[in-house]
């Protein structure tokens, strides 16, 4: 029924835009009427490019079908001629690229105009936040809210996720901010008030582990990373989080204990790393070939590597893609009516020439679209494995002083007071607030990311001798 619905409504729009009296050059107004808003910011553009003075109306129109669609469909336009259109809209873009190559007075002079009611105003807080620490929590506060208040009132679901997603962000400045200056107990308070519900909250475990470590709770680390054993988070691959808990055991020098988390992660990285460096060879020169790997079907992606396959599930769920693969769609079957139109046109009528000018750009945003996707897609997973090799480093460098430090136990004839001390709730450090019980064996949802280990530090050494006189 749905498909039916869907088939009935196109074929009504593309009925109304055939009744058209279509103009004899390209008429933004007049294709947003018929329904081609991304044709209509082509025109658009092009109209205010080629105008010595833009006027109020035509700006206006070109903010709302910025809008409609994305600043990404501006993305083949001279930056010079869209630096003239005094636009929200278009000052974000330029901010996000002034960002991006790290041009601070140039992101700031453009993202600062970007008015409160506007959709880009959380984004343009976030990023003017992270130039500027001094006045980030303001903008921090700023993002937060409006993210949260446009997500309310956005009814589509892929919107509500985009903006939901940037409120999370902007919850997470702060904290990462303390971190980096060392405030170590602090960042761990501004991190714990995010909620278990959060997109963000499965990466963010492993920031709060880094922040226990570096307050020496390697009990409460250890006890967030086996949070990611659980089943609800078995998707999640997150290689530093196996060279964190390897480190923990090493601090409360449990050294069997981090020797096997290390040969673990060899164990299960390499034949993941093999898989993925196997794909990307083959495929490292396409324009497309990510782009489809995100869009298989279910049986097609049953073919991959499970990891592969694993990796492209997560990265087709993060907003970013879902973004521009919804856009994508949008330009395509713009695309398909506009051609339908024009094919409907009498063969002279002056129309079909400026349509297959802007079936030109319809397909040009199509392609970067493709490519954006791609590129994204691609440079994750050449991201992952980098970072895998880089940990494997680490690894190697927690074994070799593994096995130094045992060495020195055996020559300076010492040895551990415990060999494998095991946990109990006297090493748990808590606060008043807190309450602890024995786990069961079973990860409860409410229960995620709130564990302990319990184990005793065994770094106390003493002599040998001083035992075998006793």
């Amino acid at each position: 029924m749905r498909a039916w619905s869907t088939c009935l409504i196109l074929s009504l729009s593309l009925s109304a835009a055939a009744e058209v009296a279509w103009k004899d050059r390209a008429d933004a107004q007049q294709l947003t009427e018929a329904g081609f808003t991304y044709a209509a910011l082509d025109a658009q553009v092009r109209k205010l490019a080629g105008a010595k003075a833009p006027e109020s109306p035509d700006l206006e129109l070109l903010e709302e079908l910025i809008l409609k669609t994305n600043v990404e469909a501006l993305e083949d336009y001279s930056r010079e001629a869209l630096k003239r259109f005094p636009v929200a809209g278009v000052h974000f873009l330029l901010g996000r690229e002034a960002w991006r190559k790290k041009q601070k007075a140039e992101a700031q002079r453009w993202l600062t105009t970007v008015p409160r009611w506007h959709r880009y105003y959380p984004e343009s807080r976030l990023l003017l936040a992270d130039l500027d620490s001094k006045a980030g929590p303001a903008h921090e506060e700023q993002c937060r809210e409006s993210a949260l208040k446009r997500a309310g009132e956005v009814q589509s679901p892929l919107l509500k996720r985009y903006y939901t997603v940037l409120a999370e962000d902007c919850m997470t400045m702060a904290p990462r901010q303390l971190y980096k200056e060392g405030k170590h107990a602090e960042a761990l308070v501004g991190w714990g008030r995010v909620s278990k519900r959060a997109y963000k909250w499965p990466s963010l475990l492993l920031e709060r582990a880094w922040g226990y470590y570096n307050t020496q709770d390697y009990n409460r680390t250890l006890g967030l990373l086996v949070t990611y054993k659980s089943p609800l988070l078995s998707s999640y691959s997150y290689p530093e989080a196996e060279v964190l808990t390897a480190l923990a055991y090493f601090r409360l020098c449990l050294y069997d204990d981090a020797l096997v988390v290390v040969d673990q992660y060899y164990n299960d990285y390499k034949p993941r790393t093999e898989a993925l460096e196997a794909l990307l060879k083959q495929h490292k020169d396409s324009q497309d070939y990510f782009y489809r790997l995100m869009v298989m079907t279910p049986a097609e992606r049953e073919k991959l590597h499970p990891f592969v396959r694993q990796l492209a599930t997560q990265v087709f769920h993060r907003p970013r893609f879902a973004l521009d693969y919804a856009s994508l769609q949008a330009v395509q079957a713009e695309h398909k009516r506009l051609k339908v139109v024009r094919d409907g046109l009498a063969s002279k009528h002056p129309a079909r020439k400026w349509m297959g000018e802007s079936l030109k750009q319809l397909a040009a945003v199509s392609t970067n679209l493709i490519g954006r996707i791609n590129y994204h897609a691609k440079k994750d997973m050449f991201t992952f494995i980098t970072q895998v090799y880089d940990l494997s480093e680490e690894m190697f460098k927690i074994k070799l002083e593994i096995i130094a430090r045992k060495k020195d136990l055996v020559y300076g004839q010492e040895r551990l007071v415990a060999d494998r001390g095991r946990g109990n709730f006297k090493q748990v450090k808590m606060s008043r607030f807190e309450e602890f019980w024995k786990f069961q064996g079973a990860f409860w949802a409410d229960e995620l990311g709130d564990y302990s280990f319990g184990l005793p530090s065994n770094c106390e050494t003493v002599r040998r001798e001083a035992e075998e006189a006793k």
